[in-house]
C-alpha cells in the first residue's frame, strides 16, 4: 500500500514539475544530455551521487545513536510516525519507492525550482539565493515537525550544491535515492530485526 503511495506521489510531482515547466519556460532537465557520448558523464555523475549519499547516511545514524538538542523529538517522531509506514515493506519495495522519491523530488526541487531560479534571478548570489529558496521549499514539503523540515532543508542545501558542482541533475538524484534506501534499510528492516532478536 504504502509503495503505491509512494510511487503515485512521486510520479504526480513529476507531472507537476513539467506542466510548471511548460507554462514557465524552464527545462527541468536542462542539465542533461542523453546523446551517447554524454554516457560517462551521466555515469560518472551517478557514481559521485551514491558517494555523496554517504555523509549524509553517516550523519543519520549520528543523529540516531547520539540525539542532541531537538533531535530527540525528530527521532521519536520518525519512530512513531514514519517507521510504521515502511514496517510491512521488502527490500525491493524500498529501492523502487527511494529511485521514485530521488528522480521525483530531485527533477521538482533542483531541476525546476533551483535551476529555473538561478536563470531568473540576478545578481552575484543568484545561486545562493536559488539554493537557499529550493532547499526551505523542500524542508517545508518535508514538514513532522520543526526539526524533521530543518534537517529536509539541510540535506536540500547539500543537494542543490551537489548539483552545481556536477551541472548533472543524476548526481542529486542519485545521493537522494541512495540515501533513502540506506535510511530506510537501517531504521525499519536493520531495526526490525535487531529488535526481533533482542525479543528472542
Amino acid at each position: 500500500m504504502i509503495t503505491a503511495i509512494a510511487l503515485a506521489t512521486e510520479g504526480g510531482l513529476v507531472a507537476l514539475a513539467l506542466l510548471i515547466a511548460s507554462w514557465w519556460g524552464h527545462n527541468p532537465w536542462g542539465t542533461l544530455s542523453w546523446a551517447p557520448e554524454a554516457l560517462e558523464v551521466n555515469l560518472r555523475a551517478l557514481g559521485l551521487g551514491a558517494l555523496a549519499a554517504l555523509p549524509l547516511f553517516l550523519g543519520l545514524l549520528l543523529l540516531d545513536c547520539f540525539p542532541v538538542l531537538f533531535f530527540r523529538t525528530l527521532k521519536d517522531s520518525v519512530e512513531r510516525e514514519v517507521v510504521p509506514l515502511f514496517e510491512h515493506a521488502t527490500i525491493g519495495e524500498f529501492a523502487l519507492i527511494s529511485v521514485a522519491a530521488g528522480f521525483g523530488e530531485e527533477l521538482f526541487f533542483r531541476g525546476l525550482l533551483q535551476a529555473g531560479l538561478a536563470e531568473e534571478l540576478a545578481g552575484p548570489y543568484h545561486l545562493i539565493l536559488a539554493v537557499g529558496i529550493a532547499s526551505v521549499v523542500f524542508g517545508v514539503c518535508h514538514w513532522l515537525n520543526f526539526a524533521y523540515a530543518f534537517l529536509a532543508t539541510l540535506i536540500g542545501v547539500y543537494l542543490g550544491v551537489l548539483l552545481i558542482m556536477t551541472n548533472n541533475l543524476l548526481a542529486p538524484i542519485a545521493a537522494h535515492a541512495v540515501y533513502d534506501f540506506l535510511a530506510l534499510c537501517y531504521l525499519v528492516a536493520w531495526k526490525r530485526r535487531y529488535r526481533a532478536a533482542r525479543r528472542s
